[in-house]
């Protein structure tokens, strides 16, 4: 405060974007590195032109 208002509002305005910088990169690192939540459950289907199950003879 003893360079005025002008030095203090320009000192402030650059530390809100370095943070805003470093909180954007934070973010994006969190997107790009965890795990998908939803994953869709793979269940095998049964070809479709089986005749007999596996173990019993025809």
């Amino acid at each position: 405060m003893r360079q005025g208002f002008g030095a203090a509002s320009r000192s402030t305005i650059f530390v809100g974007v370095v943070l805003a910088l470093i909180e954007g990169a934070g973010i994006m690192l969190n997107k790009l590195l965890s795990a998908p939540q939803n994953m869709p459950i793979m269940m095998e289907q049964p070809a479709p032109n089986v005749a007999v199950m596996p173990g019993i003879p025809m």
